[in-house]
């Protein structure tokens, strides 16, 4: 029977895409880097640069291997630079100030939520209206999901 409602075209085998508006700033594929410490990753959106490891993220698998990932330790961290050891890349006008625009997507695994962890940030916190934006995992109600 399913065979012949494909045939009929009333099954279709189109899978779902991700769709980006552009510009797309930030761009980092996890899957394309070996395994081991991430010296640095690059940056494939329009900023460029590359992504600086500090206290030694690294590139692993998920448990039972279904995913790559960059695993972060809790001190470690990446900063986008303009080359390793480089300096840092600011963010666009476009994303910072009392009214930006944006748009956040991260694939993340975490066994365990914590209270409030970042997985994507700019700016300064606590720096005034529209000075920081965090994109976050967490329990906290205040700051769990989002600060800006």
């Amino acid at each position: 029977m399913t065979a012949a409602l494909a045939t009929a075209g009333l099954i279709s085998t189109a899978q779902g895409q991700v769709q980006t508006a552009p510009p797309l700033f930030v761009d980092v594929d996890a899957t394309e880097l070996p395994f081991g410490t991430v010296i640095s990753a690059p940056n494939q959106g329009t900023l460029g640069g590359v992504f600086q490891g500090f206290s030694n993220p690294v590139i692993a698998d998920s448990p039972g291997g279904a995913a790559r990932g960059i695993e972060f330790n809790g001190t470690s961290y990446m900063q986008l630079v303009s080359s390793v050891g480089g300096a840092r890349i600011a963010p666009p006008a476009s994303l910072v100030g009392s009214n930006p625009t944006r748009s956040i997507e991260v694939w993340a695994y975490n066994p365990a939520i914590a209270d409030e962890e970042t997985l994507v940030s700019w700016g300064k916190r606590g720096g005034g209206d529209g000075s920081n934006m965090s994109f976050n995992y967490g329990l906290n109600a205040s700051f769990g999901a989002v600060g800006q």
